[in-house]
């Protein structure tokens, strides 16, 4: 179905038709009771805007002219052959209570959105309510069927009413680009992406005023964020990021905020070395139990290279200040050796890490090292929940030698175990095979 397009007239209050009828010219109580019939209806549209209900099965362009466009309930913008929903430069487009833009829905439609606006003229997705509010609406979805949607210089306000965020993008092989945009006011998320779902661009946007994170994501996904990106005054002020596997190499960019993980974040993969790349002034923060594994699985490889600046270190710490909230990083003996200015090796350098070491094991640790031999320079241990800070087990030839590990201090108390700086010689590193 690909319905037509209805336009919006004013109605008139059966008074003021009757008395128009009988040639009398309408009261003022006529009139004011009719202005408010029509701000009951939520919106604030003319005799020139456009209803879209259903679904649009044809490629289509909302223009600028013929705004506002008013989204009433689904519209859903997909057909097997595809469809194409191009909204021009300074368009609006308004949804009603409840409603929301849904393309590539259903499985084996194609559905995509073109929405490039300008400096000067961006695209407006906002409430049709007079008064708006967070929530008012939906969200634009762009589902696995929308994998080119491309979104510039655009606004989305007040959405994420009953739906997860303001802008969904889910399905494997989905990769939008949205560039230059502002989504503010969501009543959930900001934006979500799940199912695999990937930004082929993601830059220079803002997230902010939603009622929980700007973003959430999964691990494998955090790296399609850009650059020139800020998140402001959000009711969580940090990237929402899913417990997963890294299983292809990726950098994640300073953000502003931190990226806060939860449950644990694999880098791993059995037949590639995908390599977790942290760039300077970045921060990761863990959730209660929250880990970071490198190369854990029987048979997998993996790489953590994390080089920060004596101006910009990379942080690795608790959401929770209190030592040991989080369990920590720990290498298997599948990860790749450091080495120096080698940027698919395994390096820590100008780095923090702390209140990790949670779990009451003898292995608890800031640090775990099972025949791990990463290259570790200038890095800040400290609050660790355990009594050591970093943990080495394995033989000799496939540990490190801690020269210029960095500072130690507050892991009750020892500093490294089974090798280290003030504990005994990495020949202690060959009793503790297992």
């Amino acid at each position: 179905m690909n319905p037509t397009p209805r336009f919006l007239i004013p109605a008139l209050t059966a008074s003021v038709l009757a008395l128009s009828l009988a040639g009398c010219e309408p009261t003022g109580t006529a009139l004011v009771e009719d202005n408010k019939q029509q701000q009951q209806q939520g919106d604030e549209q003319t005799s020139t805007a456009t209803i879209h209900e259903g679904t649009i099965s044809a490629s289509e362009t909302w223009t600028k002219a013929g705004g506002p466009h008013v989204v009433r309930g689904k519209v859903y913008v997909q057909s097997e052959q595809g469809a194409t929903l191009t909204i021009e430069a300074g368009a609006q487009v308004r949804f009603e209570l409840g409603a929301g833009l849904y393309f590539g829905y259903e499985s084996g439609k194609r559905g995509v959105l073109d929405a490039q606006g300008t400096v000067e003229q961006p695209i407006v997705f906002a409430s049709a309510a007079s008064s708006p509010a967070k929530g008012d609406w939906a969200a634009v979805y762009l589902g696995n069927g929308a994998a080119s949607s491309m979104m510039s210089h655009c606004t989305i306000s007040h959405g994420g009413g009953g739906s997860e965020a303001a802008l969904i993008v889910e399905g494997a092989g989905n990769k939008p680009a949205v560039m230059n945009c502002t989504i503010e006011q969501s009543a959930s998320l900001g934006i979500k992406l799940s199912a695999d779902a990937y930004f082929v661009a993601f830059e220079n946007n803002v997230v902010k005023t939603s009622a929980s994170n700007p973003i959430r994501l999964g691990a494998n996904e955090a790296g399609s964020l850009g650059s020139g990106n800020r998140f402001e005054e959000n009711g969580v002020q940090a990237i929402h990021v899913d417990a997963g596997t890294v299983s292809r190499s990726t950098s994640w960019l300073p953000q502003g905020v931190p990226y806060r993980l939860h449950g644990t974040t694999y880098v791993q993969h059995e037949t590639i070395a995908p390599v977790l790349a942290i760039k300077p002034g970045a921060t990761l923060e863990f959730g209660p139990e929250a880990a970071l594994k490198v190369a854990h699985g029987s048979g997998t490889q993996g790489a953590l290279y994390a080089i920060g600046t004596a101006e910009a270190p990379i942080t690795f710490r608790g959401v929770s200040t209190e030592p040991g909230s989080w369990a920590g990083i720990s290498m298997g003996e599948g990860t790749v050796a450091g080495a120096e200015l080698s940027v698919n090796t395994t390096v820590i350098q100008h780095a923090v890490i702390e209140h990790g070491g949670g779990g009451n094991t003898n292995d608890s640790a800031l640090l775990y090292l099972y025949n791990a031999k990463p290259l570790v320079e200038n890095v800040t241990f400290r609050h660790s929940g355990s009594t050591k800070a970093v943990v080495v087990r394995g033989v000799r030839s496939k540990v490190p030698t801690f020269d210029s590990w960095g500072l130690f201090g507050d892991n009750g108390s020892g500093n490294v175990w089974g090798a280290g700086l003030e504990m005994p010689a990495v020949e202690d590193a060959a009793q503790n095979d297992s």
